[in-house]
């Protein structure tokens, strides 16, 4: 209907010369400009990135805490805490979503503290959407980046994505009944323990995608 509507126009408009160019060339780019099939980039400014710069480590009192969009409430914290038994000690450097909001994170383990599974880390360029791979999960429960175990005889492992390097971990932020995606930017220094949040940031509309350079 729409395209017969259209033909029609054109065969109409070709007996008036000058305006028909004039009409027929802008009838043509609106059709063109309409295709469902054109791609619709994210303009920068949709996404609302923090760059941060504080840190977190064993000892150093509370954890570091993300108000991601500036409401006066946490969304998510970033802790280091210490655990020993019998066997050894276990420092869990990780992040807790607070309330409805969400970390991605791969399977929880009954050996971990609170049961926690290592958290996901993005490796750009990469889309950060809703999808998940084997194995994975979005979790509101604490998780991971790094855990380092020292056992009583001495020995020291390291376990989790985030040693020695600069990781994004995505997120999902509830904000009025939606979520929205976003990320966590987090170095992990393995000699000092200090975790540092570099940035975070999140999507101004709720179910959309960011395309992560």
């Amino acid at each position: 209907m729409y395209y017969t509507f259209s033909n029609r126009l054109i065969r109409k408009l070709s007996d008036r010369p000058f305006f028909s160019l004039l009409a027929l060339l802008g009838l043509t780019i609106g059709l063109w400009g309409c295709s469902n099939d054109d791609p619709q980039p994210i303009a920068p400014s949709e996404v609302i990135r923090v760059i941060d710069g504080r840190t977190a480590k064993q000892g150093s009192g509370n954890p570091l805490t993300i108000d991601m969009n500036k409401d006066g409430i946490v969304d998510f914290t970033v802790f280091a805490e210490l655990t020993a038994n019998h066997q050894g000690d276990k420092l869990y450097v990780g992040v807790n979503p607070i309330g409805p909001h969400k970390v991605k994170s791969g399977p929880f383990s009954d050996d971990n503290f609170l049961n926690m599974g290592l958290l996901i880390a993005e490796n750009p360029p990469t889309t950060l959407d809703f999808s998940l791979k084997p194995n994975e999960q979005w979790t509101s429960e604490h998780g991971a980046i790094a855990i380092r175990k020292t056992t009583n005889s001495g020995s020291v492992s390291h376990e989790g994505a985030w040693i020695g390097r600069s990781k994004v971990l995505a997120i999902q932020l509830y904000q009025n009944g939606q979520y929205h995606i976003g990320w966590l930017k987090i170095h992990f220094n393995a000699e000092t323990e200090v975790a540092t949040l570099l940035e975070y940031a999140h999507h101004k509309r709720p179910q959309t995608p960011i395309a992560l350079q």
